[in-house]
């Protein structure tokens, strides 16, 4: 939302005006600019995107046909991830969002970013369990980082709270994970450390912590080198 203070307004001309120029008008054009610098560029996208906004994502997808697919969510503010009612929940939902994707664009997405940045406890184990491997819901770090879960171990990409365009990122419910506590190894120049990192319960300390590095860090940086988010509202 470009001016939360303007949300009450009936009709929310600013903030209905900054959507629909994506949809109109910006999404193509961030194709096209993409293309013509030759800047890698990830795609993330709401599942329901592709289906109500077809032709939109027909022109966007034929000037990046290649570009990786982070997948989103259903949708933004009706159907965003069932917060609050178990794992098993997210699972159901994080599956059903990637098969609506690689339905509708014959690609199923290995990367995700929960809908409005907003996930909980559950969520990290849930996505690693549906076949995802990265995730951009860091919030907390300029790090790349590792992140262990009970259903396997995902790649956390950075993406800062002033990339975001957030005051700050919303609160956890339940349990949490520990942040990726990490700098970067000293003297190596691109060579970046990570973190094996397991669910904090409570206020207790970090439970455990394996340092290890990323050699091939700055390949998955260069995914992030531009980023589209494509939301229904």
């Amino acid at each position: 939302m470009l001016r939360p203070d303007l949300a009450t307004r009936s009709p929310d001309l600013v903030n209905e005006a900054f959507r629909q120029y994506a949809i109109d008008w910006g999404i193509a054009r961030v194709g096209r600019l993409f293309k013509e610098l030759d800047v890698p560029l990830s795609i993330v996208l709401n599942a329901e995107f592709p289906g109500k906004h077809a032709s939109v994502w027909k022109e966007f997808r034929a000037s990046q046909p290649n570009a990786p697919i982070i997948a989103h969510g259903m949708n933004n503010t009706s159907r965003t991830l069932p917060l609050g009612r178990g794992l098993a929940a997210q699972k159901t939902y994080i599956r059903e969002t990637l098969d609506l994707i690689a339905g509708a664009t014959g690609v199923r997405p290995t990367g995700w970013s929960s809908p409005s940045v907003y996930s909980n406890g559950d969520t990290m184990q849930a996505i690693a369990a549906e076949g995802i491997t990265y995730t951009i819901d860091q919030m907390d770090s300029d790090v790349i980082s590792n992140l262990k879960t009970p259903d396997g171990s995902l790649v956390l990409l950075p993406y800062p709270v002033v990339t975001a365009r957030r005051s700050r990122p919303r609160g956890n419910h339940g349990h949490h994970w520990n942040p990726p506590l990490c700098d970067r190894h000293p003297g190596r120049g691109r060579r970046l450390a990570a973190c094996s990192l397991a669910p904090q319960q409570g206020r207790e300390g970090l439970a455990n912590r394996d340092r290890r590095h990323l050699e091939g860090g700055w390949g998955e940086m260069k995914l992030m080198a531009g980023l589209v988010m494509m939301g229904v509202s």
